[in-house]
């Protein structure tokens, strides 16, 4: 029934027959899954069953907006206060993707290697859309 649901749902945005996602009970549990996916996908190993083994800590950049579960699933994934690294909003509550090339580096030297960057599509708290395309970039210029 699910697969059914998501093919349903994908033909009413243009996707193609046979296009894949997955349903959560809610928008915390969504967070996370995408989190963990990212995570596995970014990681040369198998982080799942190896654990954090890396010498430099996977990180998150996140909007000063970011749901609060974002944070938190940070932390449930056992990587620390110090892999959540936020992106300061504009005027708008906008995430300022003007400073992500900066702030990736200062993480860098810091040890943290840059594996996602959650976006705010909208946030909870002010309905704000962080720039979807100028964050896509971003994270196509650095995989």
């Amino acid at each position: 029934m699910e697969r059914n649901v998501i093919n349903r749902f994908g033909s009413l945005i243009g996707y193609p027959t046979g296009c894949d996602g997955i349903f959560t009970h809610g928008g915390t549990a969504g967070n996370l899954t995408a989190m963990l996916a990212a995570r596995q996908v970014k990681t040369d190993y198998n982080i799942w069953e190896d654990g954090v083994k890396e010498i430099k800590r996977p990180g998150y950049m996140i909007s000063e907006q970011a749901h609060y579960s974002v944070g938190r699933n940070v932390k449930i994934m056992g990587l620390g206060e110090e892999s959540i690294v936020k992106v300061p909003v504009d005027r708008h509550f906008r995430m300022r993707t003007d400073l992500l090339e900066e702030i990736k580096t200062v993480a860098e030297k810091k040890g943290i290697r840059i594996i996602s960057v959650v976006a705010s599509s909208c946030s909870t708290a002010t309905g704000s859309y962080d720039d979807l395309e100028a964050i896509a970039d971003f994270c196509e210029k650095h995989d």
